[in-house]
């Protein structure tokens, strides 16, 4: 389900497309008609066409804000608060899941918050390649857990 927010308003959802975590969304990839259920963002429409998730790295966005020797730039906010960023740590070496904790997250520096915080890194060397479990505490007053995200909207007038 939901786990996050990326800058650019699309959702960002942990790596699996069903509740028994075994398909993996960019692992287990379909493709029809030269149609990718997972396009080379890393993502796919909602059900419905009423938005867009990530389930990796959000490649069209890195490729654009991230730079070459540089810590990936700020992706967006998990729902636990903390941030979320791309592959690249410090001087823009490629962080792996062997140099994260098992909430694919870490204590450092990033351009934001220069004196560390906890953040967590989006993959793309192995899954999990999005965020498995969180670091801090979520609030889940204000969502449909049961649907896996924020409460439904009300119908347009």
């Amino acid at each position: 389900g939901r786990i996050g927010i990326v800058l650019n308003g699309a959702q960002l959802f942990n790596d699996y497309e069903n509740m028994e975590k075994s398909i993996v969304a960019l692992d287990d990839n379909v493709t029809h008609d030269h149609a990718s259920f997972v396009d080379e963002c890393n993502g796919h429409p909602l059900q419905g066409l009423d938005g867009y998730r990530y389930h990796g790295v959000p490649t069209c966005v890195t490729e654009k804000v991230d730079k070459e020797g540089q810590h990936s730039s700020l992706l967006g906010v998990l729902s636990d608060g903390f941030p979320v960023y791309g592959p690249q740590g410090d001087n823009g070496v490629k962080v792996t899941n062997a140099d994260l904790d098992k909430c694919s997250g870490h204590f450092g520096a990033t351009p934001e918050f220069p004196n560390s915080i906890y953040h967590y890194h989006l993959t793309d060397d192995e899954a999990p390649y999005s965020i498995d479990c969180y670091h801090g505490e979520i609030d889940t007053s204000a969502q449909d857990i049961d649907a896996g995200g924020p409460p439904a909207r009300p119908p347009r007038q």
